[in-house]
């Protein structure tokens, strides 16, 4: 489906033997040119191009998901760009084309995501933060991923 803002959705089926670098990036990174039935891939942000932070946190999962040697690094290049360049770990991620993916649950698979990596103090500071957003336990993806990291000795 197409969304205001232009961003085509659509379902991706991650098969680890089958995608490339490149196959993974032009598969989430789409947008539509309204002029034309025709879709340009785009690896970067451009000046008549913004990526919303919805493509960065989806290729950074596609990554975690693919799971080959040096994913989980790229999954993490990724996502810090949800946080602005510079990094800022305090990051407000507002999805741009309705991923039903809250602020604390992106914070949670962030930690995921530097946990892959070995990164245990900024997989903690994630962690902090996503549970400071989500006090109550609302968002489920937090509990799930503080339960999950728990259970294998973080």
């Amino acid at each position: 489906r197409q969304t205001a803002t232009g961003v085509l959705l659509c379902d991706i089926k991650l098969d680890s033997t089958d995608l490339g670098d490149d196959d993974l990036i032009s598969s989430l990174l789409l947008i539509v040119n309204p002029a034309s039935t025709s879709f340009a891939p785009i690896a970067a942000a451009t000046a008549e191009v913004t990526i919303p932070s919805d493509a960065y946190l989806l290729l950074g999962l596609a990554y975690m998901v693919r799971n080959k040697p040096g994913d989980n690094a790229n999954a993490v290049t990724y996502m810090t760009k949800l946080g602005g360049t510079p990094f800022n770990s305090n990051f407000i991620f507002q999805s741009k084309i309705g991923m039903n993916i809250s602020n604390p649950e992106a914070h949670a698979l962030m930690a995921m995501a530097y946990f892959y990596t070995g990164d245990e103090t900024s997989s903690r500071s994630q962690l902090s933060i996503a549970r400071g957003l989500d006090p109550n336990g609302q968002y489920s993806a937090v509990a799930e991923v503080s339960s999950a990291l728990t259970i294998i000795g973080f």
